[in-house]
């Protein structure tokens, strides 16, 4: 048996112990997020959604839905990033470690008084690991810290009551033929070994992390002000919700449970039939997460903390299930196994990012707010942490670089911002060369652009294209064309029918804002006039 493993923040004993109990009227932040949830998931923002959220629907109704909320940077561990530094990651930052020097939320809340806790059941942001490389450490600053562990390819797993066990040695079995899942023998195996310790409803991730949160407000709550960021894995992949939730959805079915779906085209692999099971796969897992933190919501409301607590919930980013053909999000598979003109690892061919991905649920309560308050304004989570410290009044460094959506959300303003991008890693300081391939989305809320110059070996990368068996602007493995794409989401929410050609100028506004918006990032210098092109050969007069 192992102690269930702790951050490395500076609280070693509960919160109680250390502080002394603040005076009543006192302000707290509660931030919760759903990994994964689709917006079309939750029946508080579409008539038809995919999935039962009577909790998460009667929490969004209670307050403030923001009806145009987009992720920025993308996936998982770049928004965790955004949310804790109010930087927009993707443009100087890759899927990588909280770097040393870097400003946290928690470490301006805690310099102010604040109490900040995590707990969470993801795993690859807040790994704690022998192997120190490994330690992406996003729980550095945060007092108090939770880990349940057992997602991905962890070798540990936490049972109910916080013990903790190896599993390597653990038998698994694969729901289905393995060439239908995604990394089967690494992360995905070391997942079902994991999973076979199960022995009941109350073993799931979620429903550990919320209970983990439930017993935090009761035993600390008293203890003002604080901030709780609860962060739940579910609806993500691999879903594995009890039987049950997958009965509200295709009881009766009979054949292969593809659980943990590769990313790609689902016609490579699967058939219809086994794509409606996949949406009925994720539809419960987005039920068991609504279920799990409405447990943890109504403990909130019956601690009396919505007198004088902001809560938030949000997800980082959706999954296709078939949207423009596709299954997963990010990348599609076997990229490891390609090299590009320079021989560097991993060709960057990125799915693009349409709303299916980038338009995500998001909605606050605060005291006094009112009920069914709809806010059109762009706002993305790299605008949370300024809401955050605005809300408990505490003044926003200057390394917080986005807006707060505090004013935004009380309707002090109808904007905070005019357009946005959503993107995975654009650059980095270990990249030889930027990756404009990675194709970010920008979008003003009307019109949606897909950016899209530069194609693999193409002629913006300032080298020859040296393989002749791939054209210069298709991806290698899909063979889609990189071109730009234009989309009206006011005729077309879906972005089913690209109208670049007929309106330009249209794209051309977006693109001329994407390059300013690269100017005034981080991003490294040289890496900035690959994106000046709005296709090749049409560089753009500044």
């Amino acid at each position: 048996m192992l102690s269930n493993t702790r951050g490395e923040g500076k609280r070693t004993k509960p919160l109680a112990d250390v502080a002394p109990k603040l005076a009543s009227g006192k302000k707290n932040v509660i931030l919760v997020l759903t990994d994964s949830m689709r917006r079309d998931a939750m029946g508080a923002y579409t008539k038809n959604s995919m999935a039962r959220t009577p909790n998460l629907d009667k929490f969004t109704k209670s307050g403030v839905m923001f009806s145009n909320a987009y992720l920025c940077s993308f996936p998982t561990v770049l928004a965790r990033h955004d949310i804790l530094t109010a930087t927009p990651t993707c443009t100087y930052k890759r899927w990588s470690p909280l770097d040393s020097g870097t400003l946290t939320l928690p470490t301006v809340l805690e310099s102010h008084g604040v109490h900040t806790a995590l707990i969470a059941d993801t795993r690859v942001p807040y790994v704690t690991d022998p192997m120190p490389s490994r330690n992406f450490n996003y729980q550095r600053d945060f007092g108090y810290f939770y880990q349940v562990h057992g997602q991905g390819h962890d070798n540990l797993v936490t049972l109910p009551g916080g013990e903790v066990i190896r599993t390597e040695n653990l038998p698994f079995k694969f729901p289905c033929d393995k060439r239908k899942l995604r990394d089967p023998d690494y992360a995905y195996k070391q997942y079902l070994k994991n999973v076979s310790t199960w022995n009941g409803e109350e073993y799931c991730f979620c429903a550990q992390s919320c209970t983990k949160a439930i017993q935090w407000l009761k035993e600390n709550h008293a203890q003002q002000p604080f901030f709780l960021f609860l962060d739940v894995y579910d609806p993500h992949e691999s879903w594995d919700a009890p039987q049950h939730y997958v009965d509200h959805y295709d009881r009766g079915y009979t054949g292969e449970e593809i659980r943990n779906p590769r990313y790609d085209y689902w016609r490579n692999y699967m058939t219809e039939r086994e794509l409606k099971h996949c949406k009925a796969l994720y539809a419960a897992e987005a039920e068991l997460a609504d279920h799990w933190v409405g447990r943890f919501l109504d403990t909130v409301s019956e601690l009396g903390l919505l007198d004088n607590t902001l809560v938030i919930h949000l997800s980082d980013h959706g999954t296709y299930l078939g949207e423009h053909g596709y299954v997963g999000k990010d990348f599609i598979r076997d990229r490891d196994t390609l090299k590009d003109d320079l021989g560097e690892k991993k060709v960057n061919e990125a799915m693009p990012l349409y709303p299916a991905i980038c338009r995500i649920p998001m909605a606050a309560h605060y005291p006094g707010c009112k009920p069914g308050t709809v806010v059109d304004g762009l706002v993305q989570p790299v605008n949370l942490a300024g809401m955050v410290l605005d809300y408990l009044d505490i003044p926003k460094p200057r390394e917080f670089t986005e807006p707060s959506a505090w004013p935004l959300l009380k309707g002090d303003v109808k904007s905070i911002s005019d357009k946005v991008i959503c993107s995975t890693a654009l650059s980095d300081e270990s990249f030889k060369l930027p990756r404009p391939t990675n194709r970010p989305t920008i979008t003003d809320g009307r019109w949606l652009l897909v950016y899209a110059c530069a194609g693999w070996a193409d002629e913006l990368q300032g080298h020859p294209h040296s393989d002749p068996r791939y054209p210069k602007r298709k991806c290698l493995l899909s063979g889609e064309s990189l071109d730009p794409q234009l989309y009206d989401l006011s005729v077309d929410p879906d972005c089913s029918k690209n109208v670049f050609a007929a309106n330009r100028p249209i794209a051309e506004d977006l693109h001329h804002w994407l390059k300013g918006y690269i100017d005034r990032s981080p991003m490294r210098v040289d890496h900035r006039k690959y994106f000046w092109d709005l296709e090749p050969g049409s560089r753009d007069a500044d």
